[in-house]
């Protein structure tokens, strides 16, 4: 097998990670190879010999998806790497819970326009426990290639439609209407990060869509249970090597994510990242997390310190996500305090050598006291006197 680079199940990139926050019920390989069915003996194709190599490739295709990488037989390389988003997203057939169980991938529908591609839509469902559950619904395009199918995400022919306008490097795409001024704004950060990051500039299409749900059906995704509804509210996606961006919120200057696609998809190092502070510095550029902005979140750590006087922040840090401040991910508002004051102070260098601290933060507390004479022992005073500023 001849895999596609990069896989499709290497570390997911910028937004992507997002999703994954939720925790997917689907994750990893599978362990064995899936073989569709077919929805109340659904008639895939009425030419008995498309049928059997359309079902044929299906299987191939999704044996590939739960195993983490393509061929080039079943997916073209170029359109997989313009399309990341949809096909690291689809179901790999595995679980984090002993108590779910999957059941066969299920074709709900197939037909075609011309008697030669092929639109079908598959269907992933299981049990938890003794409840059953629908995953996710996708739909996508089969392609004859000799004597198989290739398979193509939606995305395109769905955007085709999509009103555009371009503001220099930037190309938007939008449904109803464009904030010109906004849409500015956001290309005028994107070249001074650009600037200061040291990166070449490069062509970008910015598809802006009015929701969360016009979003996933755009790429084909029907439905899907794991994109909480609340996401709508704090979502971009980053693909194509960094020049594809997607938001779903409506947004024509939505930089927060922009930043996390940068930083995986224009710079190096991508394994030296250190998350809490990557996610600081995009709120602090960004304003905002999960629709809390920095300011109500530093109101929030007041009022935590009235209720819990013995709060300790260094303690709530390395909680991480198991921080008992609300929200769970407030570690990533004391790394924007702490961002917006070595900014301000010492420069965009000293933030970035925070940034690049090792996947596990094994160098943070260390660069932290280089750069701003902050560590373990004073890092609860710091934050406290952050708050107050």
């Amino acid at each position: 097998m001849h895999a596609l680079a990069p896989s499709p199940r290497t570390v997911p990139r910028g937004q992507i990670l997002l999703w994954i926050l939720l925790g997917s019920l689907w994750t990893g390989p599978a362990s064995a190879d899936p073989t569709v069915v077919r929805n109340l003996g659904l008639e895939i194709s009425p030419d008995s010999t498309t049928a059997i190599a359309l079902e044929a490739s299906i299987n191939g295709f999704l044996a590939e998806t739960y195993a983490g990488e393509y061929s080039d037989k079943y997916v073209d390389p170029n359109h997989y790497m313009q399309n990341e988003f949809f096909f690291e997203n689809l179901p790999t057939g595995a679980s984090r819970n002993e108590a779910t169980r999957f059941d066969p991938p299920s074709i709900l529908r197939s037909y075609s326009a011309n008697e030669k591609d092929y639109y079908v839509t598959l269907s992933f469902t299981g049990t938890r426990g003794e409840e059953p559950f629908v995953y996710k619904i996708v739909e996508l395009k089969a392609v004859p290639v000799s004597d198989h199918f290739q398979f193509y995400c939606l995305f395109d022919e769905r955007t085709a439609g999509m009103k555009t306008e371009s503001v220099d490097d930037v190309t938007f795409y939008y449904e109803d209407s464009l904030d010109l001024e906004k849409a500015r704004e956001f290309v005028q950060f994107k070249s001074r990060f650009n600037a200061l990051t040291s990166t070449k500039p490069d062509q970008m299409q910015y598809y802006k869509f009015s929701t969360l749900q016009s979003l996933l059906e755009a790429h084909g995704v029907i439905f899907d249970a794991s994109k909480c509804n609340f996401l709508c509210n704090d979502l971009g996606i980053t693909y194509n090597e960094g020049r594809t961006f997607v938001t779903g919120m409506n947004n024509e200057c939505y930089i927060r994510d922009f930043i996390h696609g940068h930083f995986f998809y224009r710079m190096g190092n991508t394994d030296n990242l250190y998350r809490p502070f990557r996610e600081g510095m995009a709120i602090y550029y960004g304003g905002s997390w999960g629709g809390v902005r920095l300011p109500e979140m530093a109101d929030r750590f007041r009022e935590e310190m009235v209720r819990r006087p013995d709060i300790d922040f260094l303690e709530e840090f390395q909680k991480g996500r198991g921080s008992s401040v609300s929200p769970h991910f407030s570690y990533f508002f004391m790394s924007a305090l702490l961002c917006r004051e070595v900014i301000e102070k010492h420069g965009f260098e000293a933030a970035l050598k925070l940034v690049y601290s090792g996947p596990e933060g094994e160098h943070f507390f260390a660069n932290l006291d280089e750069v701003m004479q902050v560590n373990e022992s004073n890092f609860h005073d710091t934050i406290v006197r952050l708050i107050g500023d």
